[in-house]
């Protein structure tokens, strides 16, 4: 489905009726474009990096999510503080929204503009999580396969087996701390080629790689564990916990800590998990079935029990 492309003057006008609906509702609101377009306390922000990461560090503690469509196109999405809001007052919000939007966009016909009914955090869940189990199942599959996109254009066969090598070095010995010189001595290349190879084709260099790949092990640990900062940061190969931290907040934005803080609700559902099936089955001379965790840098965390 295509997105919907607002004008500039379109995205002001929806920040002034926000702003005026938050002022007669007290209900806290903004909106997400698909576009990267964040419009929250009656302004306008086009940085799609920066939009992203202040998603990521939003204090919205119970959430109503509306998905905008306008002419058969997703647009994006309009986000309410729902603290203390009852259904009632969240139908009056619907309301409100579709004729503000209908307002702004009046050379629309009314049936193109919907509002869907707000999606609750059941169905978010289901959706985010049929998500990342599309994810998980292609990365499975690549990663079959090789390592290297298969899309990537590569030079030649020997480079193609050289640089799956690497990859597989490093993801075999992700936990340790690794030098280019030593991956490329794996992979029988010169520290130079091995480092032009990164940058050609995964489009970024050797040392970003593995500490992308550090951070997404990192966020598991922080997000399900309570391993002190200084331990995960050890069990990853990282010598000192300052520089963990540092490349932590420069891949996503934030703090070990404040990770750890945003997504503890996932610790506790782990040990809610864990606690439930220990009191149904402690009487059954089986273990317990492994937790599957599907996982990207720059996303949270949700557990998948097998069967």
């Amino acid at each position: 489905m295509p997105f919907f492309s607002a004008t500039a003057k379109n995205n002001h006008d929806l920040a002034r009726g926000l702003a005026q609906f938050t002022g007669l509702t007290q209900i806290k609101t903004l909106f997400y474009s698909f576009t990267g377009v964040l419009i929250q306390d009656d302004t306008v922000a086009t940085d799609v990096t920066t939009n992203q990461h202040q998603l990521t560090t939003l204090s919205l503690t119970t959430t109503a999510l509306f998905p905008v469509g306008i002419d058969h196109c997703l647009w994006g999405v309009i986000l309410c503080d729902t603290t203390n809001v009852s259904a009632q007052q969240l139908r009056f919000a619907r309301t409100y929204l579709i004729d503000t939007l209908r307002q702004i966009f009046a050379e629309h016909a009314n049936d193109t503009i919907q509002v869907w009914a707000a999606l609750d955090s059941t169905q978010l869940n289901q959706i985010s999580h049929f998500y990342q189990l599309l994810v998980h199942a292609n990365a499975a599959t690549t990663t079959k396969a090789s390592l290297v996109p298969l899309n990537t254009p590569l030079i030649n066969d020997d480079a193609y087996r050289s640089m799956n090598q690497a990859l597989h070095f490093i993801h075999d010995h992700i936990h340790q701390s690794l030098s280019l010189d030593e991956v490329a001595k794996v992979a029988y290349l010169s520290s130079s080629y091995l480092s032009r190879l990164f940058k050609k084709y995964l489009q970024t260099n050797f040392v970003s790689y593995v500490n992308t790949q550090k951070i997404t092990l990192a966020q598991k640990q922080l997000a399900t564990t309570l391993i002190p900062i200084h331990q995960i940061a050890t069990q990853l190969g990282f010598s000192q916990t300052s520089y963990f931290t540092k490349v932590f907040k420069q891949t996503l934005g934030i703090t070990p800590s404040q990770f750890r803080q945003q997504n503890r609700i996932s610790q506790i559902n782990q040990l809610v998990s864990q606690n439930t099936w220990a009191a149904e089955s402690s009487h059954m001379a089986i273990n317990h079935p492994t937790d599957h965790w599907v996982y990207t840098v720059s996303g949270r965390f949700t557990s998948t029990p097998t069967d």
